[in-house]
């Protein structure tokens, strides 16, 4: 994947749509980890803390950023809010409830592994019957992330 573009790479009119959702955004903090996001933020706000992706509407993955939001709120109460989505300029941003956290490691012995596994379980669980959204099966998803050995 590229390098992740920044705040302030933004187009000002962006930025002011976002802030009109979030309040001012007095600082951002870049977060590298994730698969999917031409921008990834941590919005530093009066209020507090969001987070922020997204990327170019016309981008290859410019689908998906209006997938997970369509998704997001069928989905359990653990998983963070989506609080507002921004299009303009040839961007859509996508502002959710923040999760302090790091990026797991999916490497064959982590220790995250059964974590990650719990966690789908539960949706699996929870998401059944299928919310009314199409939605792509997380094996057929992620299948390309992990090399065969």
């Amino acid at each position: 994947m590229s390098a992740r573009r920044q705040w302030n790479e933004l187009p000002a009119g962006v930025r002011r749509a976002v802030e009109r959702q979030a309040g001012e955004v007095m600082r951002t903090e870049s977060l590298p980890d994730g698969a999917s996001c031409e921008i990834a933020l941590a919005l530093h706000t009066k209020a507090g803390r969001i987070f922020c992706k997204g990327g170019r509407t016309e981008g290859p993955k410019g689908w998906l950023y209006r997938k997970e939001a369509r998704i997001n709120p069928f989905l359990p109460d653990v998983v963070p809010r989506l609080h507002w989505t921004v299009e303009r300029d040839g961007w859509l941003l996508l502002g959710f409830e923040y999760a302090p956290g790091r990026h797991p490691r999916l490497e064959p012995g982590s220790s995250d592994l059964d974590t990650i596994a719990d966690g789908l379980a539960t949706l699996a669980r929870e998401l059944t019957p299928c919310p009314p959204v199409d939605v792509q099966p997380f094996t057929e998803r992620w299948s390309g992330l992990i090399a065969p050995e």
